[in-house]
């Protein structure tokens, strides 16, 4: 089971690395070994309801309410 921090990291890493991202919501599973971050089952299915597309419009908002962030790949 991943822990709050564990979650909060992948969170970030897929703010802003947009092909982690890409991995994400195609094999959360195995995009998170790489940080070694282990998903419970409930996770993986939140994630992937989630959706790469929800993710984007939110990414889309924030870029739009505090502009361009070096760095952010989007």
């Amino acid at each position: 089971m991943a822990s709050r921090q564990e979650l909060e990291r992948v969170a970030g890493r897929a703010l802003f690395d947009a092909n982690f991202r890409r991995q994400l919501f195609e094999d959360p599973a195995g995009a998170t070994q790489a940080l070694r971050v282990e998903l419970t089952e409930e996770q993986t299915r939140y994630i992937k309801e989630l959706g790469a597309a929800r993710l984007e419009g939110l990414l889309a908002d924030l870029q739009k309410s505090i502009g361009p962030v070096p760095g952010f790949l989007w």
